[in-house]
């Protein structure tokens, strides 16, 4: 850019104080953005006041007042980061991005997400391995609750197989002592009767012994 140009292009600027927006009385676009010779006329004011644009690099206003050429207000962005400013209303945000932490806060951003996936991915570990112990306990009560049944039925198994072997030792017992003493006496109650019914005893006999 020649001096004369730079001349004419500074007798369009109307600068105020720093900290507010200075003023361009050339031509301006369809969108109300200052122009010169072609050209947006802050974009050719942050060349001459904070040097060269890179490829591809955009220059954002700020104070949020596209009209503006004041050269502080000016900022050059990636075409990202430009976009994430529009996108957020985080001041905090939008400063980092102005200092050119764009990188900084994709890198952090990214270093987030991944925690995040990690700190699930523990969380999903966690909760398997309950699961897992979980599933575990109730099978190894499970097997106490049938090994204790299964000690149950054996125990009263075992028990009707006594009473079977009392039972059964009962009876015996009382058919030995009915061969001991029950047959004898049914054999002398049977003579008695059947010698009274038939006279196997003298009768004088039997009154003597009757009336004895």
């Amino acid at each position: 850019m020649t001096e004369q140009s730079k001349r004419e292009f500074f007798q369009l600027v109307v600068e105020k104080e720093t900290t507010k927006c200075w003023s361009w009385i050339g031509e301006h676009d369809t969108d109300g953005r200052p122009v010169f010779r072609g050209d947006k006329a802050y974009r050719i004011m942050y060349q001459l006041r904070n040097g060269d644009v890179p490829v591809g690099f955009h220059v954002h206003h700020k104070c949020e007042n596209s009209a503006c050429i004041n050269p502080r207000h000016l900022v050059v962005l990636s075409p990202e980061a430009h976009r994430a400013v529009h996108a957020t209303k985080d001041k905090t945000l939008k400063e980092r991005i102005y200092r050119g932490e764009w990188e900084r806060i994709q890198a952090e951003k990214a270093k987030a997400e991944r925690l995040a996936i990690e700190r699930l991915e523990r969380e999903k570990r966690e909760q398997e391995r309950l699961a897992e112990e979980r599933r575990r306990e109730q099978e190894r009560l499970a097997e106490e609750e049938r090994k204790r049944a299964a000690a149950m039925a054996a125990e009263e198994q075992r028990q009707k197989q006594m009473r079977r072997v009392e039972r059964r030792t009962a009876i015996r017992s009382r058919l030995r002592k009915l061969r001991l003493y029950g047959l004898p006496a049914l054999v002398c109650i049977f003579v008695i009767y059947f010698g009274h019914e038939y006279h196997w005893f003298p009768r004088g006999d039997v009154r003597d012994r009757t009336s004895g």
